[in-house]
This record gives C-alpha cells, structure tokens and sequence, in this order.
C-alpha cells in the first residue's frame, strides 16, 4: 500500500459512482450533511442515516471539534 517513504502507491481513491445526495443527520438549526450513493436501496440509505445519527458526535464538522494535542508532541519541523 505504501512505499519505503510512506508515499501511497496508489495516490487517492476516487469513488465509483459520482451520484450522490446529501441528507442531514443533525438538526435544522445545526446541520451535519453527509453525502452517501444515489444508487443505494431505500432500506441501506435508512441503515446508513441511523447509523450515523447514532454516532454523529464522533464526526469532526468543524475545528471547534476537534480534540486538542500539545504541539510540542505531534507537531513536525524540517531542520
């Protein structure tokens, strides 16, 4: 999967099918739009809304969610 330098052979994945919709899993007042596949059944697009209702709070939507590290441990400097 990567090479000796931690590079990816294959540089991204790019999906399938391009047609997707959008539904929100949050509230009106707080949106959290997630894109899923245009071409799922009714029934896996409801199994895939829940599911990520269930666990919305483990998504980052924005910086403000995303837990905080001390820079000295994880952040990378070139000499």
């Amino acid at each position: 999967m990567f090479d000796h330098d931690d590079v990816a052979k294959k540089p991204k994945m790019m999906p399938t099918e391009v047609e997707v919709e959008e539904i929100n899993i949050g509230m009106l007042e707080k949106p959290r739009v997630v894109k899923i596949s245009k071409y799922l059944s009714p029934e896996m697009k409801g199994k895939y809304a829940t599911l990520m209702t269930e666990f919305v709070d483990v998504f980052a939507w924005d910086y403000t969610d995303m837990k905080v590290y001390d820079k000295i441990i994880i952040q990378h400097t070139s000499p």
